[in-house]
């Protein structure tokens, strides 16, 4: 007979499956749950970092590269995202929010 050695899933959809697996196809998205909770606690921790910023213009334009980084994440726009990571990390410090963040993406910032 022919040498067909594809397989056929059924819906596959909502199920949940070990951090090591690899699905091959047509409209196959992966993602990572842990590593994007680890970033959504890691994006409050650096919110909350800029809500105690004293100094109100510093405090506005850490929220600008905030909103600008979360967009970028989403995107998946590394060196935008870079960018974003270093003005905070300027106007906050290297606080554990921006290093998780940082690692989780594979983004080397000075810290």
């Amino acid at each position: 007979m022919g040498d067909d050695k594809s397989r056929s899933f059924g819906n596959i959809e909502n199920n949940s499956f070990g951090s090591n697996i690899n699905l091959n196809g047509d409209n196959v998205n992966q993602i990572n749950t842990e590593t994007n909770n680890q970033i959504t606690t890691a994006l409050e921790e650096v919110e909350s970092e800029i809500a105690e910023i004293p100094n109100n213009d510093k405090q506005f334009e850490a929220k600008m590269f905030y909103k600008s980084l979360k967009e970028h994440i989403e995107k998946n726009e590394t060196s935008n995202v870079r960018r974003c990571l270093s003005k905070l990390k300027e106007i906050i410090g290297s606080t554990a929010g921006i290093v998780t963040i940082a690692k989780f993406l594979g983004i080397d910032i000075d810290i």
